[in-house]
């Protein structure tokens, strides 16, 4: 998984600065060194009380679901990260901070590849 630099760290910022859940997101990010993997196991477990072993890859293959939508797979592939959190948020019924963090995930990954094991 890729690592966010601070410059990307504080590009984010800017996309976000209307989303006090989506800033919080990053700080836990920043926390964790720009380790996503880390922050949304770390997020789920503040926002959510899900335990890392037992909802992690649930939670990933549901906001997978929805990224993966042509609409939002198509915005992230552009670069629009603020337009796909709430409806991940929403369809997945996780809180904007978790939903953060996975679409930075996504994007930072790549769409095509995050999106690859649906398309397999």
């Amino acid at each position: 998984m890729s690592i966010p630099t601070a410059e990307e760290i504080a590009q984010f910022r800017l996309q976000l600065a209307d989303r006090p859940e989506a800033i919080v997101a990053l700080d836990v990010i920043a926390e964790c060194e720009g380790d996503l993997e880390e922050a949304i196991v770390l997020l789920m477990v503040q926002e959510m009380g899900i335990e890392p072993d037992r909802g992690f890859n649930d939670v990933i293959q549901k906001c997978r679901k929805v990224i993966c939508q042509e609409e939002i797979r198509n915005d992230l592939m552009t670069g629009l990260i603020p337009v796909a959190i709430e409806p991940v948020s929403m369809s997945v019924g996780i809180p904007p901070g978790v939903a953060t963090a996975v679409v930075l995930s996504a994007y930072k990954m790549g769409i095509k590849k995050f999106c690859a094991p649906l398309n397999s």
